[in-house]
């Protein structure tokens, strides 16, 4: 079967060979990330991005193989060569992530009948001239000549190699022509050589320069890797990639219809000018129905009814999310994506409502007016134990509108809901666009992180809007064009879902947390990301508290977000 070979030639993964066969795989993501198809070690590879390369088969060439840089910040180099976006590679070639990081040799196994081997390269030594022997042998010996004998044939030497004088004249002078041909050989031997040796020379001098060009690169690379940077710096290379959400969501029943909470009018009953309230405050024309359930369970009460005064249960609101891929996969909040799997927010006047008892067969029996500390804030509509009709089944959650926008522009891009965490408050949407997408580079600094490291946050509360008026003589519009907020500050405090101290173990009531230094958010910025000082998200921003003494902000570890990235079995709700 036609394969992939990988041979890893330096970094972590040295003298280790990968293969893949092309049967099952059609494309192979280099990087640190988890889900990364080779994937390199997070501390010792750190030149590697998350998602650093693609190397995929050509859709119109199967027998043809691209390599494409993923937008990685320190690049990706084909044969010692800087690559930007796709080009082709072959058999045979080089592979290297970043300036001075691991390389990996590519091989098809057994290689196309197409393919050709890449031209070997030659050692500039290998050019010079090559001399054997005695330079000097190819001169004809020298004769003694006797100027006193009579001369002898040319054809027929005397034996006695006595010669005339004709004969020797013609010697001397072919002698000397010879002399002058060896000697012409000789500075041309020399002149041979003393070009190898410049040769040789500037080889020897563009190979230190080429050395320490590579050498500076790898160690900008790593200083720029390793160097704080601003959060305005921050804003200006992730900001492109952190998207405003448009919601708007509404709970049904499986065959489609609205599900309402029940109002109803404040005047019980009225009687010879009296009215019997149900409760006594002034101008209040309406109260909320709520119901008290087996083991005191109260609920909202929930009706198919669309009277004058019942609401339904449905929500709109903008919020955050991130880019975390070119192909469009973006991260958010679950209460963002899926917003009935999460604590509901009751509309206004629900403080002001009554609760009805039930009797056996389920009818409402005696009320009374419900207390604050009574109404059920955490209610989650799609966990609700009442059911209006029992043939119908269960509620269910729909989105209307799931919109993407990205900053600077006015376009809304309708995303499709991906999956989302059974345990934490992360989702995962999508949005089909033609083009690569920017993305953020995510970070698990779970283990490392420390109380007072520096941390920006980008979002969209809703100060974040620039309005834009186009005005003409037919009508007069308005544009929301996104426009994310910086927010700086720092880790405040770390909240471990269970952290150990001797013998003990604390728990905190709201899972693992950072608190955050941060005053400038609000529910806008729900699923936003928070980045490090290295320009890196570290986590997701969820909730914000304002009292009146202090403003508290919260965010989720990125790691489980990259833990839903990775995993395909997460439960969709």
């Amino acid at each position: 079967m036609e394969r992939i070979v990988l041979r890893h030639l330096s970094g972590s993964k040295a003298n280790q060979v990968e293969e893949f066969p092309l049967g099952h795989i059609k494309e192979l993501i280099f990087g640190r990330d988890p889900s990364a198809s080779v994937r390199y070690d997070p501390d010792r590879d750190d030149l590697v991005g998350r998602q650093h390369a693609r190397l995929a088969q050509d859709e119109s060439e199967p027998t043809q193989f691209i390599l494409t840089d993923l937008n990685s910040r320190n690049g990706t180099y084909l044969n010692k060569q800087r690559i930007v976006g796709a080009t082709r590679i072959s058999p045979g070639d080089l592979i290297q992530l970043g300036p001075g990081g691991p390389e990996v040799q590519f091989e098809i196994e057994p290689r196309p009948e197409n393919s050709v081997r890449p031209t070997r390269a030659v050692p500039v030594n290998s050019m010079a001239p090559t001399i054997t022997g005695d330079p000097t042998s190819v001169m004809p010996q020298t004769r003694s000549v006797n100027l006193d004998q009579p001369a002898a044939s040319a054809a027929s030497p005397s034996p006695t190699g006595t010669v005339g004088k004709a004969t020797v004249e013609r010697m001397i002078s072919q002698n000397i022509a010879v002399t002058k041909r060896s000697e012409g050989r000789k500075y041309m031997m020399v002149g041979g050589a003393a070009l190898t040796a410049i040769v040789l020379l500037f080889a020897a001098i563009a190979g230190y320069l080429f050395y320490r060009n590579q050498s500076s690169e790898s160690q900008l690379g790593k200083v720029l890797a390793s160097s704080t940077l601003t959060p305005a710096t921050v804003a200006k290379a992730s900001g492109p990639a952190v998207v405003k959400i448009e919601v708007s969501w509404r709970l049904i029943s499986p065959t489609g219809a609205q599900v309402y909470h029940e109002y109803f009018s404040n005047v019980k009953e009225e009687k010879k000018g009296k009215r019997e309230l149900y409760v006594k405050e002034p101008n209040t024309t309406s109260v909320a129905c709520y119901l008290q359930l087996p083991d005191n369970v109260i609920e909202p009460c929930l009706t198919y009814d669309n009277t004058k005064y019942s609401l339904a249960i449905s929500d709109n609101f903008a919020a955050t999310g991130f880019v975390v891929s070119p192909d469009g996969f973006i991260l958010t909040n679950r209460h963002v994506a899926t917003a009935w799997q999460d604590p509901y927010n009751f509309k206004e006047g629900a403080d002001t409502g009554v609760l009805f008892t039930l009797d056996r067969d389920g009818n409402k029996v005696s009320y009374r007016p419900i207390r604050d500390e009574e109404i059920p804030r955490n209610w989650i509509p799609a966990l609700t134990k009442q059911k209006i009709d029992v043939k119908q089944g269960d509620f269910k959650g729909i989105n209307d509108r799931l919109d993407v926008v990205f900053p600077g522009t006015d376009v809304r891009t309708a995303a499709q809901f991906v999956q989302s965490s059974s345990e934490y408050d992360v989702a995962m949407i999508r949005v089909n666009v033609p083009n690569a997408l920017p993305k953020v580079d995510p970070n698990d600094n779970y283990d490392t992180i420390r109380s007072g490291d520096s941390v920006v946050v980008l979002g969209y509360p809703e100060a974040a809007l620039r309005v834009v008026a186009n005005n003409s003589q037919e009508r007069r519009t308005q544009k929301e064009i996104p426009d994310p907020t910086v927010s700086s500050g720092n880790i405040g405090r770390l909240l471990r879902g269970r952290e150990a101290s001797g013998d003990k173990c604390f728990y905190s009531a709201i899972r693992d947390s950072y608190q955050l230094t941060v005053n400038s958010t609000d529910a806008g910025n729900s699923g936003g990301p928070v980045f490090d000082d290295r320009g890196r998200v570290i986590g997701i921003f969820y909730a914000s508290r304002r009292t009146s003494e202090c403003s508290i902000a919260l965010a989720l570890p990125i790691r489980y977000g990259l833990q839903l990235m990775s995993s395909g079995s997460q439960p969709r709700k």
